[in-house]
């Protein structure tokens, strides 16, 4: 169930992710974009979200970048149950925002952007290595995230 609050995701801010079958996923806000935070999520999941300690920030889940629709989830309080736990400073300057890019455009004509708002030609034979430029919601989110868990469990079968 959502709660009403209002809380605001800025960068560094480590977080929980209520997957709702008793576990928990943890992410990080990384850059902040106009349309919302750009997060990873890491590869650790607990049970509960109290372990936020226990995360390895060198190990991403999922190589994707994000936007969250953090309005929704943190401010208003109306989708999931996310939790800032901590802030994370550590590896963040490591980032580059030219380095975090999004596609844009329609199907055949994408290209990229990236934090900074530039925009840059996008080769179509890796067009699938990046997400579309738009938020993600708690649902889509908690979708990627089960995707890959099980896409990890597979490759180690």
């Amino acid at each position: 169930m959502a709660k009403k609050r209002k809380e605001k995701l800025e960068i560094g801010d480590l977080f929980s992710i209520d997957l709702q079958n008793g576990k928990y996923a943890f992410g990080r806000a990384v850059a902040l974009m106009d349309l919302g935070p750009v997060i990873e999520v890491f590869s650790y999941i607990g049970n509960s979200a109290e372990e936020h300690t226990k995360v390895d920030i060198n190990k991403r889940l999922f190589p994707q970048w994000q936007i969250l629709d953090a309005h929704s989830i943190f401010w208003i309080g109306n989708e999931g149950n996310w939790n800032i736990q901590r802030k994370e400073m550590e590896g963040l300057q490591a980032y580059n925002l030219k380095d975090i890019k999004f596609k844009i455009g329609s199907k055949g004509h994408e290209k990229l952007i990236n934090a900074n708002g530039e925009q840059e030609p996008l080769d179509q034979d890796k067009v699938n290595n990046y997400t579309y430029y738009g938020p993600s919601d708690d649902i889509t989110i908690r979708n990627l995230i089960e995707f890959w868990i099980n896409k990890r469990k597979n490759e180690t079968n």
